[in-house]
């Protein structure tokens, strides 16, 4: 029985160890070029298991205005969606993709960049993205975050295993207690 418990739990630390959070996240620099003007220019980075070959950024157009893509890496496509009503925000999205040229697992992309007037207060912020890997199906796997400007945060790992593993130790030591007794 001894055996048995040390395995286990030997076991559970192992698999606590390798757990890995998969995050795929748009993350920005911003360029300020005069008066009202300024510019994002994007990272798109994979650490899921699947291949993104298209996305879209939100642009509130309360605040947004004579967006212009200025620039996107070869092999891919970009252009700006017709404005639309989505419930009270009015946006207007970036969209990119191809089929010739996915983000695969483990990779990062850059080179697009969107130049904009801003009229919000102090300087541009986070927006609304969704991820695709269309080789799936439209719906079936879809990743939606906000970007990211600066350094990126520490991704918070639930350890499920950790908790579990150390309940499951507490309940076997009151158990082993109680049977000496």
């Amino acid at each position: 029985m001894k055996v048995f418990f040390k395995l286990t739990v030997a076991l559970l630390f192992a698999v606590c160890l390798a757990q890995t959070a998969g995050a795929a996240v748009i993350d920005y620099t911003l360029d300020y070029i005069d008066n009202n003007r300024w510019q994002y220019n994007y990272t798109i980075s994979n650490d899921t298991q699947y291949v993104i070959d298209m996305f879209d950024v939100y642009f509130d157009l309360d605040r947004y205005a004579a967006l212009d893509i200025t620039a996107y890496p070869n092999d891919w496509e970009a252009y700006l969606l017709v404005p639309s009503t989505q419930g009270a925000i009015n946006t207007l999205a970036l969209t990119a993709g191809t089929f010739l040229d996915p983000i695969l697992p483990g990779n990062s992309l850059d080179g697009f960049s969107v130049a904009f007037d801003w009229f919000g207060g102090g300087t541009p912020g986070d927006q609304l993205f969704f991820l695709y890997d269309t080789s799936i199906s439209w719906s079936d796997w879809q990743l939606t975050g906000n970007t990211y400007g600066g350094d990126m945060p520490p991704v918070p790992e639930p350890q499920t295993f950790m908790l579990l593993g150390t309940g499951i130790i507490g309940l076997a030591a009151y158990c082993r207690r109680n049977r000496k007794r």
